[in-house]
């Protein structure tokens, strides 16, 4: 159950925000492919929509390799930190 500061019951944090955390995370060093990270984050317990969601509301930038069957790549924007709850749409 979900306890909130004003009964001093600890603030659990939703699996969008865990998903964020760790997407945050993981792109923080350089963009990554995007079958790798729904790879990853199933295998760390999160799901594709929490990744879906937690992307759009993290300041990610998706992209394609300009080769043919190119990879998406997702990208930490550099002001991501600043952006809150704001995001990008989603890719195409």
């Amino acid at each position: 159950m979900q306890g909130d500061a004003a009964d001093g019951g600890d603030v659990r944090r939703s699996v969008t925000d865990d998903a964020r955390a760790w997407l945050t995370e993981v792109l923080a060093a350089a963009p990554r492919p995007a079958l790798e990270l729904r790879h990853e984050a199933a295998a760390h317990g999160i799901g594709e929509q929490a990744l879906y969601a937690a992307r759009n509301t993290a300041g990610i930038t998706t992209g394609k390799e300009r080769i043919p069957n190119g990879r998406w790549f997702w990208t930490l924007t550099p002001d991501a930190g600043d952006q809150g709850e704001v995001g990008t749409p989603p890719s195409p």
